[in-house]
């Protein structure tokens, strides 16, 4: 009897992990970024791992049929050095599927559903004194399909132009960041210093002058979302006082998305009796 309950056991087990996506590793280094080739579609974690003594950004990208990664890199390099502007020559070529921020020596989980396609994941690799930026980029195909996404603790809703925010909660959790605007959107959420208000943020952001009034690093970091497109976080939220916002740059304003009102002010409450 017992033989046959640990069978049963190891049969479920072996089922439940059938459909549970597995991480695949991109691990960038100073000279090239390095992956599979590979993916099953549905939904992936991916594990992007730093290897420099840089922080690192990372974007990725669904390439449009018949784009060559040479016109994603073109069009990539304009919008990041013009603030982007030219947000509209980079979806001509490609979809953002969203990426976020690795500390030096450090990684990002990040969760998201590949439909079949070609993709490219570019890390940036931030200047120093020993060296300027530098990108590094990686290609790879998804094929078939796989796993579901999770349930996420909390949805957090980008439209245009603000935020559909939950009540949130202390501690560590799982956040489906989703762009239900038609336009592009990414997400920064920043913990205000200690004795910082909002309108100390707001005043630092009109010209970026100066130490900005927040905590490093960020609480939560979402990379460039195309309409529909979701990522899936994994944070850890202190109580205190934040600042969510989107720093992309309207095509036909030139204005940033927070000056046209996707900036708002959080609150982290204190769990009871603490």
């Amino acid at each position: 009897m017992m033989k046959k309950t640990g069978i049963r056991l190891a049969l479920l087990l072996a089922l439940a992990l059938a459909g549970v996506a597995q991480a695949q590793t991109f691990t960038a280094d100073a000279s090239a970024l390095r992956g599979p080739k590979t993916l099953k579609g549905g939904f992936n974690w991916l594990r992007l791992a730093n290897t420099t003594d840089r922080p690192a950004y990372a974007q990725l990208f669904r390439m449009k049929p018949g784009a060559s990664l040479a016109a994603v890199q073109t069009a990539s390099a304009k919008m990041g050095g013009e603030h982007g502007d030219h947000a509209a020559s980079l979806l001509q070529v490609a979809e953002g599927y969203g990426g976020g921020g690795m500390n030096p020596k450090g990684a990002l989980r990040l969760g998201v559903t590949l439909p079949a396609g070609r993709y490219a994941l570019w890390v940036t690799l931030e200047g120093t004194d020993s060296g300027p930026e530098k990108s590094l980029w990686a290609t790879f195909e998804v094929t078939g399909t796989g796993a579901a996404a999770p349930r996420a603790d909390q949805v957090i809703r980008l439209v245009d132009y603000g935020f559909a925010l939950p009540a949130l909660k202390p501690g560590r959790q799982l956040w489906e960041v989703r762009n239900q605007g038609p336009n592009i959107h990414h997400l920064l959420v920043f913990r205000l210093a200690p004795g910082k208000t909002y309108a100390d943020y707001q005043a630092w952001e009109k010209d970026m002058q100066g130490p900005p009034p927040i905590e490093w690093p960020l609480a939560a970091n979402v990379e460039i979302l195309s309409k529909g497109v979701s990522n899936f976080v994994e944070i850890d939220l202190k109580p205190g006082n934040y600042v969510v916002t989107c720093h992309i740059s309207d095509p036909n304003t030139k204005r940033m998305h927070s000056e046209l009102g996707m900036t708002a002010p959080l609150t982290v409450p204190r769990e009871p009796g603490r």
